[in-house]
């Protein structure tokens, strides 16, 4: 009797003891969030504006009338007879002068990304208000031939760049939002002139 009464206490407290652990709350373990690295990879447009400048550099030679034969009237003059031989290195000028101006654009772009290695392409098309314009007046010079001189001129030059666009490749390499590339393509611009002279 007295074994069975033990081997019945045992049994008691054993279940007990495993009613209490399951009444215990359970640590779940902490939830540790994933770094998100940044991709590259996408396409997208955009807007720009800005001020540009440049140097323009004009040289005029003898055109026109001036390029006639020559005749007993020293140029300009109604009769359309042009230099002599010896007149036109006096009748060559040059000039040079700085301008600027703003411009207006957007751009559109693609990339892709393997793995840190990143290649894309990139599109623009910007319109620009870049103007220069040279007047420049010459008094008359003795000519080749002793007899005549060269009448004074007046000479008005101008210069415009009406719109510029460039298409480019780059790659490089990216870190997170970090990105080192090299850049090359081909630029195209529409660029008009004007020069005016007495004839």
């Amino acid at each position: 009797m007295k074994r069975a009464f033990l081997l019945g206490a045992g049994l008691i407290v054993s279940a007990a003891g495993s009613a209490v652990a399951a009444d215990l709350p359970v640590k779940a373990r902490p939830i540790i969030p994933v770094a998100t690295v940044y991709n590259w990879s996408g396409c997208y447009v955009g807007a720009n504006a800005g001020w540009i400048g440049g140097r323009t550099s004009f040289n005029t030679a003898p055109s026109g009338a001036y390029l006639n034969t020559a005749g007993a009237l020293a140029p300009p003059n109604a009769a359309g007879t042009g230099l002599l031989a010896g007149d036109f290195a006096s009748a060559l000028h040059s000039y040079g002068s700085t301008n600027s101006g703003a411009e207006v654009g957007g751009q559109v772009g693609c990339n892709r990304q393997w793995g840190s290695f990143v290649a894309g392409v990139e599109a623009d098309f910007n319109w620009s208000s870049l103007r220069n314009s040279i007047s420049a007046a010459y008094g008359a010079f003795p000519s080749a031939n002793p007899a005549f001189t060269i009448s004074p001129e007046t000479e008005a030059l101008s210069t415009r760049l009406n719109w510029f666009s460039t298409i480019r490749g780059r790659a490089g390499f990216a870190w997170d939002r970090w990105f080192l590339f090299a850049t090359g393509g081909l630029a195209i611009g529409q660029f008009s002139s004007t020069t005016q002279y007495p004839l």
